[in-house]
């Protein structure tokens, strides 16, 4: 395994894959699926090393990839068993009588099916792009929105993937005007911009904006909403929430507006770990070398400054 390229090891995280599904042949095949994407979802996501030896330490990143490939697929034959499954049990009852009842009942059941094949796509495939993000688009306004609190890493490079593909990028620090912050919005902002000078994103714009976010995306022409998801069971359900009202916000306060759409960018599987509570849980322990681990080169003593704990001297 230790001199294995990383394509060879791709096969045989497949075989493994394969050998596992062998010992759960007993289990039904949805159930399968749903229970082996979640374990995978943990493990791509998960802080704790896949290998605890050190021999085989180089190989993290692959095999956290593979995890989540492996994880993305499965959902999506549990998507789909899961429509036909809905629209087969609906139908069924056609067949077997002509009772206008029961008609109308298994054409409730259809709508219903429906309803509910498209919620599932809605909350766990529509507008996913995972890393290395080739489903991103080019095109001319984005708008990357999150609290940045404290900025790190996975920001950072997730503002690069959009930075390479759009000609102006906003990064919009979210707050609410009516909560009070250890870090203000405007310090987050100063230290956003200074990192994505520093990352040379010319093209980065950081702002802040107070209330819904698609209103700043009207006012400056964006596009398309972009916003950083680890992992579906981490963040998919939050996310999915907030594309949900930047949907409906606009055409209940602005009836002359479009509704604005979301984009959710998978988090790099070796930066699956990286959050900004993450950060600050580090800095109020004290573990700052953990902290640094999760910020851009440089940035640690700043943001170890901003941060501390109250009373730190």
């Amino acid at each position: 395994l230790q001199c294995l390229p990383p394509c060879n090891v791709y096969l045989l995280a497949m075989f493994t894959s394969l050998q596992v599904r062998a010992e759960y042949l007993h289990v039904w095949p949805p159930i399968y699926w749903a229970a082996r994407a979640r374990f995978l979802e943990g493990a791509s996501t998960s802080p704790s090393p896949i290998f605890h030896s050190e021999r085989f330490q180089h190989l993290e990143p692959v095999a956290r990839a593979n995890c989540a490939r492996e994880a993305r697929a499965l959902r999506g034959r549990l998507s789909k068993a899961l429509a036909a499954g809905s629209l087969f049990a609906a139908c069924l009852p056609l067949g077997l009588t002509g009772n206008s009842l029961v008609r109308s009942a298994a054409a409730g059941a259809i709508a219903l099916a429906a309803s509910a094949s498209a919620l599932h796509w809605f909350f766990a495939q529509r507008g996913f792009a995972p890393f290395p993000y080739a489903a991103v688009p080019a095109g001319s306004v984005a708008i990357f929105a999150a609290s940045f609190n404290p900025p790190h890493i996975g920001h950072l490079e997730l503002l690069r993937a959009l930075s390479s593909r759009y000609e102006a990028v906003h990064a919009v620090v979210s707050c609410n005007p009516s909560k009070a912050y250890a870090v203000t919005p405007e310090e987050r902002r100063a230290l956003l911009a200074v990192m994505a000078q520093t990352a040379g994103l010319a093209n980065v714009k950081v702002a802040v904006h107070e209330g819904y976010v698609w209103r700043y995306a009207h006012a400056v022409g964006a596009e398309c909403l972009y916003r950083g998801i680890r992992s579906w069971s981490a963040d998919g359900v939050p996310e999915r929430t907030l594309e949900l009202l930047n949907i409906v916000g606009p055409l209940l306060l602005a009836p002359a507006g479009r509704p604005l759409r979301t984009r959710l960018l998978g988090a790099d599987p070796r930066l699956a770990h990286v959050s900004s509570s993450a950060v600050r849980r580090a800095l109020a322990a004290g573990d700052t070398a953990r902290a640094v681990g999760m910020l851009p080169a440089g940035f640690g003593s700043s943001v170890a400054r901003l941060y501390a704990p109250v009373g730190a001297s």
